[in-house]
């Protein structure tokens, strides 16, 4: 993966990943060498990751950042293309800790591509300053059959799957969002201006019902009647897990009893073109 975001003249071409991938080694402290992200950005420019990367299943984990970059941080800092894809991928325990200025999620900073489908990130935690997410910082693209289980940090615009999905910025493309689940921490420290900062949650919520967001008797019904434990584990995207430990039991069942909104007091939902 450094080797990819040390030769920007293979950005636009098609990998696959055939092994798990720690990148522990790479986070710039004590004298080892900062990962190079895959794709770049700044006040003066931008270059992109415009090919397909296919995780093939894989997962990559520790990838680190706790030095200074002056924008965009992530495995991949940029998507962008109509062919810009991202598919199959777990991250594990991502690390950023640098208040940076840009967009910042541990998959993706800033994507303007086709696709992210089917990547999962579990645990670990993300301080950034804004534009701000689990799985990606700023999102054009679509994204399907994704999920995020991580505390996420910020000053302002601050989302779990990505920023963007409450305010889409439609003029100039569109993206859909479908088949995502999470569960996750999120915080502001605007200590001047508390409760002020964007902040979207949906703990609880099983996507059972497309026509609202509550959470109510039907989730916790789900729980209770779709069981998992060790013999038969949850997978990364099932519904019903909502602290995304394999299991779906007593806990989750809290978890949605304890969360639940009506009509008043349900996450809004919005309505995105461009599903083709």
């Amino acid at each position: 993966m450094n080797q990819i975001g040390q030769h920007q003249e293979d950005w636009g071409k098609h990998f696959k990943l055939m092994a798990d991938i720690d990148l522990g080694y790479h986070d710039g402290l004590d004298g080892r060498p900062i990962f190079n992200c895959i794709g770049t950005g700044s006040i003066y420019g931008n270059t992109y990751f415009t090919g397909i990367f296919d995780g093939n299943g894989k997962t990559i984990r520790n990838f680190t950042y706790s030095t200074y970059k002056s924008y965009s941080v992530a495995i991949f800092a940029y998507l962008d293309g109509p062919d810009g894809e991202i598919r199959d991928l777990m991250i594990e325990a991502p690390l950023v800790n640098y208040i940076g200025h840009g967009y910042c999620g541990a998959l993706v900073g800033r994507s303007e591509g086709r696709r992210i489908s089917n990547c999962h990130v579990i645990g670990g935690s993300i301080l950034w300053d804004s534009n701000v997410g689990a799985l990606v910082g700023d999102n054009w693209a679509d994204i399907y059959n994704c999920s995020a289980t991580t505390t996420v940090t910020g000053t302002d615009d601050i989302w779990s799957i990505y920023e963007g999905v409450h305010y889409p910025r439609l003029s100039s493309q569109t993206s859909v969002v479908k088949g995502c689940h999470i569960f996750y921490n999120n915080s502001s420290f605007d200590g001047n201006n508390p409760g002020a900062n964007d902040l979207d949650d949906a703990i609880g919520e099983t996507c059972n019902n497309p026509t609202n967001t509550y959470v109510n008797a039907l989730d916790t019904g789900g729980v209770r009647d779709n069981p998992r434990n060790f013999l038969n584990p949850a997978p990364i995207n099932d519904p019903y897990d909502f602290n995304r430990d394999a299991n779906v039991n007593a806990i989750d069942f809290g978890i949605a009893r304890d969360h639940t909104t009506n009509f008043i007091t349900a996450l809004n939902l919005i309505s995105i073109p461009g599903d083709d």
